[in-house]
């Protein structure tokens, strides 16, 4: 008896000492609150990364809408739909940010950041009251770190996005309380989200199905909680005016293709949710790629399945209304998806994560498991979490480009004011423009510079930003002022002098004020500066010119050559015929010359204009 009750003791210890370090964690006794402490840790860290990345970003999209539209708090405007959007507490809280702080985007970069941390702990609860105290930690900090949605966290713009998700777990939590003061709250939290950002209608459904469907029977004396929002948003539907942007529309073609949208959705939402979207350098494409996710889709149902078998079919009702969320928000995309709203966009992709989160957490409440299992699905957010920062970084590398972007044309339009059409739109699509949507007439704009102060970069900013920028604020300076050939139409007024830079391809001829310049060879390239009233082109017979002007952006290289032979949008009309014609450059505050660069294969002759 002795040796056989000593063998097991033996055997106890050899295995404790080989024991795995998950083992080791999962039996030790950690206090109660440690969770919670590794959370807040979880929320710093979030916070320092977002405000990191984000440096730099200014307004991105609809938020140039919010700063130069709704001028006096006017309601009927502000109710006006946006791009098929009730923006109305959005517009309220940019405009009254602005009226205080005017258009600096520290202040809003610390509202995004505080919605941030309030979703991860709204995230947190909700799955806690699910799962446990450990398991919900993986879901929180990934959703703290979701690089992976795009601007909904490398911009301000997120907070559109954001603040609707945040109204609407709100929502759900009050409506767990099942009480008179839960039912208030969650029916005003609804209305704000409905007034927030169109997607807050799939927490419509997640309200009525709980309300409805997640008891024993229908709770129909609560069904106030989300009829009076419904109302109210469908009064605004039928009442609203015209809204700005272009108005999504529901398709037949997008109706019969909405199995196929769904699943489109569900695969870009678990790429999101791994981080594996193979984003490098400053690639962020708007819509992600679906490779990793559509190979999750098996895993997913596999362990649906597994999860299922564990519970022995015995699910929760609260289940419909975390099923009805997801497949409204779903269906929703996929009736008016169109090449700019792809199931696959970045912007979708945290409200779908967080759906398929509180799917799985309904699902896998009171199944227990083992201290290993536990660990390993912790793992695996961790994981995922790190993949997701990555991404968070690469987005906002390209939208900071884009703000700089933004600010250098502002600048650029900001030195012509008195000549700019009020009706011009600020920003358009070109060559060097990466994301075009400062979609904002010029006098709008001026008149929010001197409500509330200028987000331009300065002048001396200007001239030390990249390549790039500086080839954008030259863009909009020629876009504004319209610069192109234009037939004399009258006697010449030459004035000032052209100097042609060290490089050139061409023999020059002095004729008075004027240059007639012979290309030595085909396609030959040259740089001239420019006196402040512009200059006049006569080209012989042949190829005509191509002519770029330039201001703040660099020169043609040492040998020549122009860096680039596609066409920029610092690039001319070519002159239609071989009579003369004029590019006229009215003055401005700026002292930095004009340049032009020419390619040419047959002779051309310049000569210099009198300031108008």
């Amino acid at each position: 008896m002795k040796a056989s009750t000593s063998q097991p003791r033996t055997t106890r210890a050899q295995m404790g000492d080989s024991r795995s370090l998950l083992d080791r964690l999962g039996s030790r006794r950690w206090p109660s609150r440690t969770p919670w402490l590794i959370l807040g840790l979880a929320m710093v860290c979030s916070a320092a990364a977002v405000l990191w990345v984000t440096r730099g970003v200014g307004f991105l999209g609809d938020e140039w809408g919010f700063y130069a539209s709704y001028p006096g708090f006017d309601l009927k405007e502000m109710l006006g739909p946006r791009v098929g959007h009730l923006q109305v507490v959005l517009i309220v809280l940019y405009k009254g940010v602005i009226e205080l702080w005017g258009p600096s985007d520290v202040a809003f970069r610390l509202i995004l950041v505080a919605l941030i941390l309030l979703l991860g702990g709204l995230v947190y609860e909700l799955v806690r009251r699910r799962v446990g105290d450990w398991l919900a930690l993986g879901p929180a900090v990934l959703v703290l770190s979701f690089g992976a949605g795009g601007e909904a966290y490398a911009s301000t713009l997120g907070i559109a996005i954001v603040l609707t998700i945040v109204a609407g777990l709100a929502m759900l939590l009050c409506l767990e309380r099942r009480d008179l003061a839960g039912d208030i709250g969650a029916c005003l939290l609804l209305a704000a989200a409905l007034a927030t950002y169109a997607p807050a209608v799939a927490f419509l459904a997640g309200a009525a199905a709980v309300i409805l469907l997640a008891g024993e029977r229908p709770e129909w004396r609560r069904t106030w909680v989300f009829g009076v929002p419904l109302l109210l948003y469908l009064a605004w539907r039928l009442w609203s005016p015209p809204g700005l942007g272009d108005e999504p529309r529901v398709t037949l073609v997008n109706l019969l293709h909405l199995p196929n949208s769904i699943l489109e959705s569900i695969a870009a939402a678990l790429a999101a949710m791994t981080g594996l979207i193979g984003l490098t350098g400053n690639d962020a494409p708007g819509v992600l790629p679906l490779g990793w996710g559509q190979a999750l889709l098996a895993p997913l149902v596999i362990g649906t399945v597994l999860l299922l078998r564990r519970r022995r079919g015995l699910v929760d009702r609260w289940i419909w209304a975390a099923l009805a969320m997801p497949l409204v928000y779903w269906a929703a995309i996929g009736a008016v998806s169109s090449a700019a709203r792809t199931p696959a966009a970045a912007r979708y992709q945290l409200l779908s994560a967080i759906f398929i989160i509180l799917v799985y957490a309904q699902l896998a409440a009171g199944v227990r498991l083992s201290s290993r299992a536990v660990a390993v699905i912790l793992a695996a957010f961790g994981l995922a979490a790190l993949g997701n920062i990555g991404a968070l970084e690469t987005f906002g590398q390209r939208l900071r480009a884009n703000s700089d972007q933004n600010r250098a044309q502002l600048a650029a339009l900001e030195l012509i004011r008195d000549r700019v059409d009020p009706r011009f739109v600020v920003e358009s699509t070109g060559p060097t423009i990466s994301l075009p949507d400062m979609l904002i007439p010029a006098g709008q704009y001026f008149a929010a510079t001197d409500a509330h102060g200028s987000p331009a970069m300065s002048l001396a900013r200007l001239r030390a930003s990249p390549e790039h920028v500086r080839k954008a604020a030259d863009a909009a300076l020629i876009r504004a002022l319209r610069l192109a050939p234009r037939p004399l139409g009258g006697p010449l007024q030459v004035g000032g002098a052209l100097s042609p830079g060290a490089a050139t391809g061409f023999d020059t001829q002095v004729r008075g004020p004027c240059l007639h310049m012979i290309p030595r060879r085909p396609g030959a390239a040259s740089e001239l500066s420019l006196p402040p009233g512009g200059f006049s082109v006569r080209p012989d017979p042949g190829s005509p010119p191509e002519l770029s002007l330039l201001r703040f952006a660099g020169r043609t290289s040492r040998s020549g050559r122009p860096r680039a032979r596609r066409r920029s949008a610092t690039q001319l009309p070519s002159p239609a015929t071989t009579q003369t014609q004029v590019v006229k450059i009215p003055p401005d505050s700026s002292n930095v010359p004009w340049r032009l660069q020419l390619v040419a294969t047959a002779p051309l002759k310049l000569c210099p204009l009198r300031p108008a």
